[in-house]
């Protein structure tokens, strides 16, 4: 500890003396290390229990018999019979929402941990309900207020509030014993709770082994909660982005070492060791991380104290106590404070060697560039994608893959990526070190800059790096999201202004489970209401006749190909309104016309593959035809398409099995819910059977152009932060640069250009290398994905959007903000020539 105390000494009155880099690298600890430790708390306070996940569904109940019939419950058993259902409703002021309703005792003491009675009384009577909080906001009530429904037809007294326990988001509501609606005949599922009596092992299993789902034996087979995995990931995460962060903490250190050279030089003089001044900046790096991790305690406190209601809508459930566990808040700590401790340690090494002249003058040779970190770099970077690939392959190579093996292969995922950035980064200065010969071929500002920034290469390195990283995240993150969406995008859906209603119902089981029908009576002028101005056309299919077998009628195989193979009941006939309605391109009308028949593939849609196939007629004949990639379909019968006349000449019959609803534009947000009023009421005239809908619902969420948006914006901010920070900490270094341009007589402007020249070509280089380092990535790993055979590999698709705001508007921006900061600051305190020399 005595050696440590005079490098301790120095370390704490540097980082006094330095705020600004203090300030940042203090920011840049306390975020993850608050994000880490909120993340493990958050985990460890949502983590379910197997005992509280059967309290929340069965409260307080020993045993839980799904049905009515309790015979085998044996004598002493207390029991309460408990109604559920659930249906959609419209209010008279137009709310809508899906409820849960039930009539479970919320005062019993057997059905205590399933609701909790927040304000009012349990219902009692007729027409009296104790409606969820979430499911009162949404209609508008509170206790006291009438709610009425126009679907179903219902007036209820709001005469209390409850919340499911752990699940403040559900929209429930708990009606008197015996009084939950029927509407329209739908009959309400039932669930005994048991107290039981005092019984041995032996007479549970004999009570389980009747279909009775006894509480102690089911919690013994149940294995307690993974939150302990969600821990582990929240640190690797943490350390992740630490990583991140530690390539910017790095480049304040570079910067910073650099304006501490006089004094690593007269400790030198003096007689100290290259590992008293090595140690001096590494524990700076301690120091500032120590801080930082604090300011990151301090705001995972706040922010658990300030934003309670927050959390518990985040965790959907009420929180009686924060789950914190000092061991894991701690080593979240220590993660930050490592981070910072090796981030310092890089350019220390650096600086610990520079000759002690050099130092004392202020001046930092220039070291030729390094071929071991090259090819250390290059290592790193292929190794890292090797990784990457490898870890793909591996997660996707076994047919149901153990949690442990996930939990390998998610690690190595983490350090190929790791790996690669840090590599890298690593060859930051091979491109750093072009801005000399590129700085003869410029002029004016540019060449100041490019010669400044090529003098510093360590410097110049670290920052670009940080640049490049904050863009590779975005590049990276860009590419996942547009490939996700264009994954979404080639699902097979329904035309977004096409409804197809059918009427099903259940025939003879001998010929066929069902039968479909078109729409007719009130459901049809319900529909035409909910649809003005829509055509109406029907929709057909083949039937078979006798001497077919109705359930596979239709065989499809890929040619050459026997283990792609489906069989099909029905096939669609392929009229003008199919074809209008299903939006048939060229291919699929060529191969009607030519065939008379083509099948349909494309988002999941089995496993074909556009080509030739072959169409087996209940095995009697086959037909050579071809499967097209289509993104559309009408219902799950759009897969095979045949013609009216191929139909004929096969002995098909053709049946009408619904109708088509064509709107004049796309569905809005009104028609969709008028779709949901129909599809979850019972009209009358219509309980026969029930009607079948498909119709398309967009996913909601940001478009890609806001993604790549916000991800730019992100990234810009970060490069904001960074080439800012730079500029500022390493002012000092262009003092003599300065000085000698006032004194030539350069105006001041020059010195502002100079400053932003330099901001550009930080952002530019940065962008450039950011493509590569976030692309690459996906590229392996959606190569990688594809090869192992699955069907749903991950599409690449390059973020040209995101790339193109990373080369051109992050520089301009940059370079605008350093010219305006540079102009401001030389306002406010002037260089003259009086002075120059003696500032």
């Amino acid at each position: 500890m005595t050696r440590l105390r005079l490098p301790l000494r120095l370390a704490r009155r540097e980082v006094l003396r330095r705020p600004g880099r203090t300030a940042l690298v203090a920011f840049l600890v306390a975020l993850p290390v608050a994000g880490m430790a909120m993340a493990v708390t958050l985990v460890r306070t949502g983590a379910v229990t197997p005992a509280q996940e059967w309290a929340r569904n069965f409260g307080q109940a020993d045993a839980v018999v799904l049905g009515d019939s309790t015979a085998a419950l044996p004598p002493g058993s207390r029991s309460v019979t408990v109604e559920r259902t659930s249906f959609r409703v419209l209010s008279a002021q137009g709310r809508r929402s899906f409820v849960d309703v039930s009539d479970a005792p919320v005062l019993d003491p057997m059905a205590a941990g399933i609701y909790d009675l927040v304000a009012g009384r349990p219902a009692a009577g007729v027409g009296e309900v104790a409606l969820s909080t979430a499911m009162a906001r949404r209609m508008g009530v509170t206790v006291g207020d009438e709610l009425e429904l126009t679907r179903p037809e219902l007036r209820w007294r709001v005469v209390g509030l409850v919340e499911p326990v752990g699940c403040l988001s559900c929209t429930a509501a708990l009606a008197a014993p015996g009084e939950v609606p029927q509407p329209n005949g739908l009959v309400p599922g039932q669930s005994v709770l048991v107290e039981l009596p005092t019984i041995s092992p032996t007479a549970q299993r004999q009570l389980s082994a009747t279909g009775i789902q006894v509480r102690d034996l089911i919690l013994a087979e149940q294995t307690s909660s993974k939150s302990g995995q969600g821990v582990a990931w929240s640190l690797v995460l943490g350390a992740v982005v630490l990583t991140v962060a530690g390539i910017v903490i790095s480049a304040a250190f570079a910067v910073g070492a650099r304006r501490q050279l006089v004094t690593l030089g007269q400790l030198s003089a003096s007689g100290a060791s290259p590992s008293t001044v090595r140690a001096t900046l590494v524990l700076q790096g301690t120091i500032t991380g120590l801080a930082g991790a604090a300011a990151g305690l301090v705001l995972w406190a706040g922010v658990l104290l300030g934003c309670r209601a927050r959390i518990e809508r985040l965790l959907n459930t009420r929180i009686d106590h924060f789950v914190i566990r000092p061991g894991e808040v701690l080593a979240a700590t220590l993660i930050g404070v490592l981070a910072a401790t090796i981030a310092a340690l890089l350019p220390a090494r650096t600086a610990a060697g520079i000759p002690v002249l050099s130092a004392l003058a202020g001046r930092r040779p220039l070291a030729p560039l390094s071929r071991r970190q090259v090819t250390r770099g290059v290592f790193a970077f292929v190794g890292g994608l090797g990784l990457l690939g490898l870890a793909v392959l591996g997660s996707n190579s076994g047919s149901s893959p153990s949690t442990a093996d996930s939990q390998v292969w998610a690690l190595v995922a983490i350090a190929g990526g790791v790996a690669e950035l840090l590599g890298a980064c690593a060859l930051a200065p091979v491109i750093v070190v072009r801005l000399e010969p590129l700085a003869s071929r410029l002029r004016g500002a540019l060449r100041l800059g490019a010669r400044g920034l090529a003098r510093h290469r360590a410097r110049t390195g670290a920052v670009v790096s940080a640049v490049s990283a904050a863009g590779a995240l975005a590049i990276a993150a860009g590419g996942f999201t547009l490939g996700a969406q264009a994954l979404d995008r080639g699902e097979v859906r329904t035309p977004d202004d096409i409804v197809v209603v059918s009427r099903v119902t259940t025939s003879d089981a001998e010929t066929r489970g069902e039968t479909l029908d078109p729409v007719s009576g009130p459901l049809r002028r319900q529909l035409e209401r909910v649809l003005p101005g829509s055509r109406v056309s029907l929709l057909r299919a083949t039937t078979a006749s006798q001497q077919f077998d109705p359930y596979s009628l239709w065989t499809v195989s890929a040619e050459g190909r026997s283990d792609l193979t489906f069989s099909s009941d029905r096939a669609l006939v392929a009229d003008p309104p199919v074809l209008r309605a299903l939006r048939a391109g060229a291919a699929i009308r060529g191969a009607l016309a030519d065939n008379g028949v083509v099948v349909l593939t494309g988002g999941g849609r089995y496993d074909l593959v556009p080509g030739p196939v072959v169409v087996d007629i209940a095995g009697a004949r086959s037909l050579p035809t071809r499967a097209v990639r289509h993104p559309y379909t009408l219902s799950y019968l759009s897969t095979i398409l045949v013609t009216p006349e191929r139909a004929a000449k096969l002995g098909l019959a053709v049946d009408e099995v619904g109708t088509i609803f064509t709107t004049p534009q796309a569905l809005t947000e009104v028609a969709r819910d008028g779709l949901e009023d129909l599809q979850s009421a019972q009209l009358p005239g219509e309980s026969d059977g029930y009607a079948s809908f498909s119709w398309w619902s967009p996913r909601g969420g940001p478009t890609p152009l806001q993604v790549e948006l916000i991800l730019t914006g992100l990234a810009l901010v970060f490069s904001l932060f960074v080439v800012g920070a730079s500029l500022a900490l390493a002012a000092a270094e262009s003092k003599d640069e300065r000085d000698v341009l006032t004194i030539a007589g350069a105006p001041p402007g020059v010195l502002a250009r100079a400053a932003a020249a330099r901001a550009w070509l930080l952002a530019a280089i940065g962008g450039v290398m950011a493509i590569p380092i976030g692309f690459l990535p996906v590229m392996v790993f959606s190569t990688a994905r594809s090869s192992s055979g699955g069907q749903d590999g991950l599409p690449i698709v390059f973020p040209s959007r995101t790339a193109l705001l990373l080369l051109v508007a992050v520089p301009c921006i940059v370079a605008l903000a350093a010219l305006t900061a540079s102009a401001t600051a030389q306002r406010l305190r002037p260089v003259r020539v009086s002075t120059a020399t003696f500032e």
